[in-house]
Formats: structure tokens, C-alpha cells, sequence
């Protein structure tokens, strides 16, 4: 089993809190998983293709309009 650093466990969380934000959004809902499955295997992917895909959702996130919640 390999070790999640705390870069790809922040990486995880973004992707989680973009993915939450997308949702409301029918059109956008496939590809922000794909994304977010791109993210949380550890295993298949790196963290430059971790990040990519948080760049992604983000991204998603921004052109929509829907911005996360802040604390």
C-alpha cells in the first residue's frame, strides 16, 4: 500500500470540494468525476497528473461561476 503525502492528500481535498461545487451543474457532473478519479488513485497516477486534474475542476468550477463556500 502506498504512502499518501500530505501534497496529494491537499490535492484530494480540492478535488473533493470542486467536485461538491460541480455537482448542482448536470452537465458537468461525468467529468468532474473522471477528474476526481484521476486524483484519488494514487496508485495509476502521479501528483503532476493529480494536480492537473485539481487544475481541471477548478477550472470547471471558475468558467461556471460557482464558487466554494468559504469558511
Amino acid at each position: 500500500m502506498s504512502t499518501i503525502t500530505a501534497d496529494r492528500r491537499e490535492a484530494i481535498c480540492r478535488a473533493g470540494r470542486a467536485v461538491v461545487c460541480l455537482s448542482v451543474d448536470h452537465d458537468a457532473t461525468e467529468p468532474a468525476h473522471r477528474q476526481a478519479a484521476i486524483v484519488n488513485d494514487v496508485r495509476a497516477y502521479d501528483a503532476r497528473e493529480a494536480w492537473d486534474a485539481v487544475a481541471a475542476l477548478e477550472h470547471m468550477v471558475f468558467t461556471r461561476g460557482l464558487a466554494p463556500a468559504t469558511d
